[in-house]
């Protein structure tokens, strides 16, 4: 089940890849904004360490430092956040699991000078819904919103 989590999320980008998004009536570009990607803890700090039986909440922030907005258009649902063994391809979680999107065109504006957070918790549990065990994951994150990509890596350690 988890190899078609996988082939849900590839096609799905792949349908964004080609499906003609662009920012053709955007007054800015994509490449404008700032994008942040970061763990937080239940007190809203950044964190990398947790214990087992606490919660993170992985933060995707999309800036928008110009005077003028900026439009895209990208597929839902517009990222994917997955944790996985570290240094492999294994796939632990992820945010969407087994969840299925209707492949449809939506617009994404973000405002001069405005910041959209996409938030989602994570329990510390793997796609079954069991514990991780302690140890270090690389988290690793997509986002579709404008074709940006995959963003850079982080590491998160459960004591």
């Amino acid at each position: 089940m988890h190899k078609l989590n996988q082939l849900f999320l590839f096609v799905s980008l792949c349908f964004s890849a080609t499906s003609g998004i662009a920012d053709g009536e955007a007054t800015g570009s994509m490449q404008d904004i700032t994008i942040s990607f970061e763990i937080l803890d239940a007190q809203g700090n950044a964190a990398t360490q947790f214990a087992r039986g606490q919660s993170a909440l992985f933060r995707i922030a999309l800036t928008n430092p110009t005077t003028h907005e900026i439009r895209a258009t990208y597929t839902p649902p517009g990222y994917e956040i997955g944790v996985y063994q570290t240094g492999t391809k294994t796939l632990l979680w992820q945010t969407h699991g087994e969840m299925a999107f209707i492949q449809m065109l939506q617009d994404y504006v973000i405002q001069a000078g405005e910041t959209q957070r996409l938030d989602h918790p994570w329990d510390l549990r793997d796609l079954d819904g069991k514990p991780l065990p302690p140890g270090r994951y690389d988290v690793r994150a997509l986002l579709n919103i404008g074709l940006i990509g995959e963003l850079e890596s982080l590491s998160v350690t459960i004591k």
